[in-house]
């Protein structure tokens, strides 16, 4: 935020005056800032909403020291999993109750799209403290862990008839030598999970989003001039997949069905 906003202060707690509910502002511009990170936000939604409340009350008993209040941001760690809905319904009730110009809530992401879309290589460097900025291999399989992580923590879902028709899934399978192997069968297995995998990406910064499918498909690249067919399939999961685990591997299939489906991997049929 200081790179971002060049009027932004931090705010750091003083004794038993605390942070005058306010973590960080630009007082110019009136805009104000308020943390909540508890380790798991999920759980945590009516807390997170009560908290927002009560920090905006502070923060307004508190206009003499600080000026005007035009905007107010509550600030989430949701871990790329989305904010619930009650957490936005109270921002908005401030929004509205207290005449705000803005009121919002940021998350991961939203922070992440500030990182990457709006500071310099040599600002992001001094944040993110990349050995080589052109190496973003740390990123990837972070991004391939993070997911992984979130996957394991979902029940199946079956996802309807939202899967692509153009090309037909059997049809690119036969294309691609994969009918009637044990790729088909996990591919269309880990697809019950593809729902909640669009999901996450959803709340995962877009930088993120696009980092992950460029990384697999960069993969997949590299193999195809080598393998073909199931072995293809093994040698793509098995290289993607950050450790050799079959926890691992089995949500790895989940990302590449998301892909196979969008024809990011694997060849789209030719007349």
């Amino acid at each position: 935020m200081y790179y971002f906003e060049q009027d932004f202060v931090s705010i750091k707690p003083w004794g038993n005056i605390g942070d005058r509910k306010n973590d960080g502002y630009i007082r110019s511009k009136g805009i104000f800032y308020q943390v909540y990170a508890p380790e798991e936000l999920e759980t945590k939604y009516y807390e997170a909403a009560k908290k927002a409340r009560e920090d905006f009350s502070g923060l307004k008993k508190n206009r003499e020291d600080i000026g005007d209040i035009n905007e107010y941001h509550f600030v989430v760690n949701d871990k790329y999993k989305g904010v619930h809905p009650d957490i936005y319904r109270c921002i908005e009730g401030i929004r509205t109750d207290n005449n705000l110009r803005d009121a919002s809530v940021i998350q991961a992401k939203d922070l992440e799209n500030i990182l990457f879309d709006h500071l310099t290589e040599d600002q992001i460097y001094s944040i993110v403290s990349y050995p080589n900025f052109n190496d973003m291999t740390r990123l990837e399989y972070s991004i391939i862990s993070e997911v992984i992580k979130y996957l394991s923590e979902q029940p199946p879902k079956p996802t309807g008839d939202e899967r692509l028709t153009v090309p037909p899934w059997e049809e690119k399978m036969l294309f691609n030598g994969l009918a009637g192997s044990d790729a088909e069968t996990l591919l269309e297995s880990s697809f019950l999970y593809v729902s909640q995998l669009d999901y996450y990406l959803r709340n995962l910064a877009e930088f993120n989003s696009t980092k992950l499918r460029d990384e697999v498909q960069k993969k997949y690249r590299q193999l195809c001039d080598e393998y073909s067919g199931r072995d293809l399939f093994w040698a793509l999961v098995y290289s993607v997949a950050p450790k050799n685990d079959k926890n691992y591997v089995a949500h790895v299939i989940v990302i590449l069905a998301k892909y196979f489906e969008t024809c990011d991997v694997f060849e789209e049929p030719t007349c």
